[in-house]
């Protein structure tokens, strides 16, 4: 069972109440476990999901564009080929600060997919219609300071999975008011 804000059934009221849509890629993530329940789709000691469940949400995220925007035709030119194998200690475990010799967690070890636009690295487009908010949930497969590769993330595979190129805002911590902020600022 997923858990949620306790609030979030009446925010998702209000939205739906002012026509906007909202996606809770919580039910894709649960039927995705129950339909293989070994499936990983979380980091183990991280707060974060893998890449294929990070995947998934940016497939259903792109079909709930399309169903409620009117966006262009897909394009052909973004692919995901290239792939990267990443160990990192996860998040939680950093967190800890631990000695380096009482280590709890063992490192995690992923594959992540990168998304290519043509010959090069996928790169957010500030004239593209569609514009991503988002978190350190989008970021941990994007940014290689995190420690999980790059050019991998939620962005990414939002825009391989609509065929499009996609704008984005993203910042790591504050969540969600943070990149309404930084969009704020930019309008």
């Amino acid at each position: 069972e997923a858990v949620q804000n306790p609030s979030f059934a009446v925010f998702a009221k209000r939205l739906a109440g002012e026509k906007v849509a909202c996606f809770d890629p919580a039910p894709v993530l649960l039927q995705a476990k129950a339909d293989a329940p070994g499936r990983a789709l979380y980091l183990k000691t991280d707060t974060h999901w893998t890449p294929e469940g990070m995947e998934l949400a940016a497939k259903a995220l792109a079909e709930l564009a399309r169903q409620t925007a009117d966006l262009p035709p897909a394009e052909d030119r973004f692919t995901s080929s290239t792939t990267q194998v990443v160990t990192n200690l996860d998040d939680v475990a950093l967190m800890l600060k631990m000695p380096a010799d009482r280590q709890v967690f063992t490192p995690e070890t992923v594959t992540i997919r990168q998304v290519r636009d043509g010959a090069e690295s996928w790169r957010p487009d500030a004239e593209a219609e569609v514009l991503f908010l988002g978190d350190s949930f989008a970021n941990i497969f994007s940014l290689a300071p995190m420690g999980w590769g790059q050019g991998a993330g939620l962005a990414e595979h939002l825009s391989l999975a609509l065929g499009l190129p996609v704008d984005a805002i993203t910042r790591n911590d504050a969540g969600s008011f943070a990149t309404r902020e930084m969009l704020a600022k930019e309008l």
